[in-house]
């Protein structure tokens, strides 16, 4: 993204005036939503001295930088958009125990997906009852403490299973990234969604789909080793994955789970057995410890 005062400028040299919104294409957009802004989304209350997109919703204030820029005014960010939505109701309180409400939602987690309520509190897994994520989990897609995102897993039978909130850049997002940063010898899993990183909590993180070349160079500066293991028809993909992340100079390796099978879906201690194989065979053999 440009900086602030090439924003900013931008803002005042292309921006037509509307009912007291200075209006102009959004600089933002591409970021936050991943396309460009063609429609003059973004808009700068003159009068309060606050701009707001209404596309991808970053807002913050306009403020002086003064003479050493010839007194031009600049963007000063106070937030991206947040991506929680405002339904969304912590699973792990007592009073979420105790709801028949969410009764629903918690049954499926702890008897259909086998989740502990220390998981469920730890990874802050919620619940929508209203508005458009109505009837899902959301498990948010946090980078550091902020929401980027999240998955929205319905828990009825006919539910679609996923939902993304818009704007949400998965190819730039890794599911419980942090984990990657802990220097020791116990491999994190690498595995597609996070109901497979969530069962293997906390040495897992998600890529929320197909791997991205970002995620791939994020994946590489991880301070632990990386056991690849993605669904049993993606084998290949993982067995290709940890190759790359051994030639970018990470401890990978990767594991061929069973067709059909998801990692959730096999015996936790076989595969967490397998991921330590798997890159204990750095300087030997490449292809995969089947499970």
């Amino acid at each position: 993204m440009r900086s602030r005062d090439e924003a900013a400028a931008r803002i005042l040299r292309g921006s037509r005036k509307q009912s007291g919104w200075l209006r102009a294409n959004c600089p933002f957009c591409v970021q936050l939503r991943g396309t460009e802004d063609r429609r003059s989304s973004f808009g700068i209350l003159v009068e309060r001295g606050v701009y707001h997109c209404f596309r991808c919703e970053v807002s913050g204030r306009v403020e002086e930088v003064g003479r050493a820029n010839d007194s031009e005014e600049m963007l000063v960010p106070t937030g991206a958009r947040n991506f929680q939505p405002v339904a969304y109701v912590p699973l792990w309180t007592d009073d979420a125990k105790t709801s028949a409400s969410l009764a629903p939602a918690l049954n499926y987690l702890v008897n259909g997906r086998g989740l502990s309520f220390d998981v469920i509190e730890a990874a802050e897994v919620g619940a929508c009852l209203t508005g458009f994520f109505s009837g899902r989990i959301i498990v948010p897609v946090f980078s550091g403490r902020a929401w980027a995102g999240f998955s929205a897993r319905g828990w009825g039978v006919r539910a679609k299973k996923y939902l993304y909130p818009a704007g949400m850049r998965r190819s730039v997002l890794i599911y419980n990234e942090a984990v990657l940063s802990i220097e020791t010898d116990v491999p994190a899993l690498v595995v597609e969604g996070v109901f497979d990183a969530l069962a293997y909590w906390p040495n897992a993180v998600a890529l929320l789909g197909k791997a991205s070349e970002w995620q791939r160079g994020f994946l590489a500066q991880a301070k632990r080793p990386l056991a690849v293991a993605l669904d049993g028809d993606a084998w290949e993909d993982g067995k290709s994955l940890a190759v790359k992340l051994r030639l970018d100079g990470a401890c990978a390796g990767s594991v061929r789970l069973p067709p059909l099978k998801d990692p959730d879906q096999v015996p936790r201690d076989d595969l967490i057995s397998a991921a330590r194989a798997c890159v204990g065979t750095i300087d030997s053999s490449p292809e995969p410890v089947e499970l």
